[in-house]
């Protein structure tokens, strides 16, 4: 996998790229699907650095980002990140698309279950 990740960085997108990230964000999820969740956390923390440099904080991709993070955590029953994270993605898909959007609402009701 360090081959084709420094393929793409080095010769195709460069480091800072929305393909990069949506790469990472990937990789972070098939390191869950196989139960190794400490290079998931690597791999989604890539993706929300740099997602965060190029995007925001308010945009989608990013608040996919935190989402998923805090879905990681819940996982790795690290409460209090997982809140953190639920927070962020819920607070930044009500900013864009308000309580209408379907993320909003699931967010919502993640962080609500994370307090209980």
């Amino acid at each position: 996998m360090k081959n084709l990740e420094n393929l793409l960085i080095n010769h195709v997108y460069g480091e800072n790229h929305p393909e990069i990230a949506l790469s990472y964000n990937n990789y972070g999820a098939l390191f869950i699907a196989i139960g190794n969740l400490k290079k998931a956390e690597e791999f989604m923390q890539k993706s929300l650095t740099i997602r965060l440099k190029i995007c925001g904080e308010n945009f989608d991709d990013t608040a996919n980002s935190f989402s998923n993070l805090s879905l990681l955590y819940h996982k790795m029953n690290r409460n209090q990140e997982a809140r953190l994270f639920a927070f962020l993605g819920y607070r930044t898909f009500f900013n864009l698309h308000r309580s209408n959007h379907l993320m909003t609402k699931k967010l919502y009701d993640h962080f609500l279950s994370l307090n209980n």
